[in-house]
């Protein structure tokens, strides 16, 4: 039996426990998470990947946060994916972690995103947030980060010297601003984490949600143009539609600060996970390459 084989079987069995039964298994993704179809019911199952070291209850806690802010955002009308209502949504614990249960998304067809659909959908998103009643971490999305960034930082290479002096620079603004700065948040709200259903672009994937600074949001939407060369126009056409054609200084700056801090988090987790083997490393030094040109852009203006 492979390790997906086993994977798949812990699944069918710890659902077998809330009464859910599915004679016709199908995986969908079993890249960072694995994520099956649970025929013939309308159910899909994501089971999170943990790590040597990871903490099983804290991933619990996360998972049943993100449940909970799910099913508020679907209650006020965003566009989420939304957990299952006829089950126990989870999460439930599977081999030596946990998944969780949402509807089933056929698969569909949908013109290319445009800026205008991008701006509306992190718009509408921003704003069910801001209705979220429960209470929200922190810096949430940023402290796994931290944690990634102080491994990193035991390594003797020139360009992770770089990175960690970014880091920490990045870090000490961020735990210094204002209460009033900081703003519920998706945490990770890339565009690849909306799929297309038959009603349109729908969100997932909240495991991150937290307080985070203004503009965080959109810093994820775009971030991936400067590191990885996509959407270039989109991106362009999102934050002109943000911050307008002449952005207050206190936007620019905010906005920038998110935007450095999302750099970091995106060349940090990725390398990390690559130099454990669990991530494409080209691609991670690829990003750190790209990433540092664009910290020192932006850290150059920085009093």
């Amino acid at each position: 039996m492979t390790s997906l084989q086993l994977r798949v079987e812990q699944v069918v069995k710890a659902l077998q426990h809330i009464g859910i039964h599915s004679n016709e298994v199908k995986v969908l993704a079993d890249g960072g998470n694995l994520i099956v179809y649970l025929s013939p019911y309308p159910i899909v199952a994501r089971v999170i990947t943990l790590f040597e070291g990871d903490d099983s209850q804290y991933w619990r806690d996360i998972l049943a946060r993100e449940i909970d802010v799910a099913r508020h955002l679907e209650s006020v009308g965003a566009p989420v994916v939304k957990p299952i209502y006829d089950f126990d949504p989870g999460p439930h614990p599977t081999g030596d972690t946990w998944c969780t249960l949402w509807e089933y998304i056929p698969a569909s067809d949908l013109p290319v995103l445009t800026g205008d659909e991008a701006f509306n959908l992190l718009k509408s998103l921003e704003s069910s947030m801001e209705t979220y009643p429960g209470s929200l971490p922190l810096l949430g999305a940023w402290n796994p980060v931290c944690d990634a960034m102080t491994r990193l930082s035991t390594i003797e290479h020139e360009q992770l010297r770089d990175l960690t002096m970014y880091w920490t620079e990045i870090d000490k603004r961020l735990r210094g601003l204002s209460a009033d700065k900081f703003v519920p948040a998706h945490g990770d709200a890339h565009l690849g984490n909306l799929i297309a259903s038959p009603k349109g672009w729908l969100w997932i994937d909240f495991e991150d949600v937290s307080l985070m600074p203004r503009f965080w949001d959109l810093a994820s939407a775009v971030a991936r143009t400067p590191l990885l060369g996509e959407s270039k126009e989109l991106s362009n056409e999102l934050i002109r539609k943000y911050l307008g054609d002449t952005p207050s200084q206190a936007d620019n700056e905010a906005f920038n600060l998110a935007l450095s801090a999302r750099v970091v988090a995106s060349v940090a987790i990725n390398l990390s996970l690559a130099l454990e083997g669990h991530s494409n490393s080209e691609l991670a030094w690829r990003r750190l390459e790209n990433g540092l040109h664009i910290l020192d852009k932006i850290l150059s203006g920085w009093s």
